[in-house]
């Protein structure tokens, strides 16, 4: 067992970011073959091409100091892997704690799905705001949102209808 839980520990921190030192919520691979929290490397990256001028920016790995390109790829097995292990409690603590809050959001949006699906007009409000602002772990979708708002305004829910109505006056996630 102790054997398991060192090799855990490892794997967490091997997979921990360089730069925000949490585990990313939103990982990517970069050219340097680390593994990112998407939003650091970026701002990583901005902040390069400040100090160095538009014309003059060269993008470099925040591990090795060398020359690569900004291209990030999205690592979804590790983004699935990561919530797994946290999910499980294999990986806690400061390390976690985003992950952590992130999950607990998730969750909490799938329990105001499972009462929007029972019929609840004010969980479909809730959740269509959740697709419209992508909150809470969840992309935004204009299509999503519309379905929820148009199932309230099918009830009669006044903010449901409101908000299916701009919805279908600026044609998000419906034809105009």
């Amino acid at each position: 067992e102790f054997k398991i839980r060192s090799a855990l520990e490892c794997t967490g921190d091997d997979l921990v970011c360089p730069i925000s030192f949490e585990l990313p919520i939103d990982p990517v691979i970069a050219e340097d073959g680390h593994v990112y929290e998407r939003s650091a490397l970026q701002a990583w990256f901005e902040r390069l091409q400040r100090e160095a001028g538009r014309e003059d920016f060269r993008a470099r790995s925040p591990i090795t100091g060398k020359p690569m390109r900004t291209r990030m790829i999205p690592a979804i097995q590790i983004r699935q892997m990561l919530e797994r292990m946290v999910r499980s409690g294999a990986f806690h603590g400061d390390k976690a704690a985003a992950w952590e809050k992130r999950i607990a959001e998730m969750d909490e949006v799938d329990e105001w799905r499972r009462q929007a699906a029972a019929g609840d007009a004010n969980m479909m409000v809730r959740v269509g705001i959740v697709y419209v602002n992508g909150a809470r772990g969840f992309a935004a979708n204009d299509r999503e949102a519309f379905g929820f708002f148009k199932r309230a305004a099918d009830q009669g829910h006044p903010q449901g209808q409101a908000l299916a109505g701009f919805h279908y006056l600026t044609g998000r996630g419906v034809d105009k």
